[in-house]
């Protein structure tokens, strides 16, 4: 299956006239699309959690962790992220006189990390 999907991909690119069909469907139907999508992972998870034993510490500390952070980013996405008026000065990582290689790497790890879809909400 991922041969014919890099294959649809490679063609989508390379043919203007099936990118711009692709490109034609509206904004609505797209986000209808979406919300379905994500409400079939969402079910997925409820049906996988429901089969676990939750009467086990190591079960439930996973489920809890793996809730905090996912849901935790997307409540507060400037846990990671640079106070408004100042650059470099999220809390995990301060950068105040590094190069810019350096920086670079970590603007995009705090890019990254501050984005709910990225950790797994």
């Amino acid at each position: 299956w991922a041969s014919w999907l890099g294959l649809w991909l490679i063609l989508m690119g390379i043919l203007g006239k099936l990118a711009g069909i692709i490109t034609s469907i509206p904004d609505c139907v797209l986000g209808g699309m979406t919300i379905f999508l994500f409400s079939n992972v969402l079910v997925s998870g409820i049906t996988l959690a429901s089969s676990l034993d939750l009467s086990s510490r190591r079960i439930r500390f996973i489920m809890a962790l793996s809730l905090a952070i996912g849901v935790g980013v997307t409540v507060w996405p400037y846990a990671f992220l640079d106070m408004r008026a100042s650059s470099r000065t999220a809390n995990f990582w301060r950068c105040e006189n590094c190069n810019s290689t350096t920086k670079g790497i970590r603007d995009g790890i705090s890019i990254f990390l501050s984005t709910g879809y990225c950790v797994g909400t």
